[in-house]
């Protein structure tokens, strides 16, 4: 195995275990993704098993939902993940918030 693909497997480990702190399941987080990332559940599993690497710029979101560093995603030490029923809160209300917007157009 290349040490590349060792760093994405370890990164990979390191966004489910902040992903599960927060409470959030991979759905959930692909939701919170979807509109600048295009993320789906796929996606989520693809990276937290090591088989995709997370980009940088993905990092950088991935770290603002989940109220952590990059550094604590790539395992640099950093701020790990905070309160995960607040940030699971904020999740289903933007969630809500886009559901009805679409209910309002339609």
């Amino acid at each position: 195995m290349t040490m590349i693909r060792e760093f994405d497997q370890e990164i990979g480990a390191r966004l489910r275990e902040a992903r599960e702190a927060v409470g959030l399941s991979q759905k959930d987080l692909a939701k919170s993704m979807r509109a600048d990332a295009r993320w789906s559940q796929a996606t989520v599993w693809s990276i937290e098993s090591g088989e995709r690497p997370l980009r940088l710029s993905e990092a950088r979101l991935v770290a603002s939902i989940l109220e952590c560093d990059v550094a604590y995603l790539a395992g640099l030490d950093g701020q790990p993940p905070a309160d995960g029923l607040g940030i699971a809160i904020r999740v289903l209300e933007e969630h809500r918030g886009k559901v009805s917007t679409n209910k309002e157009r339609a």
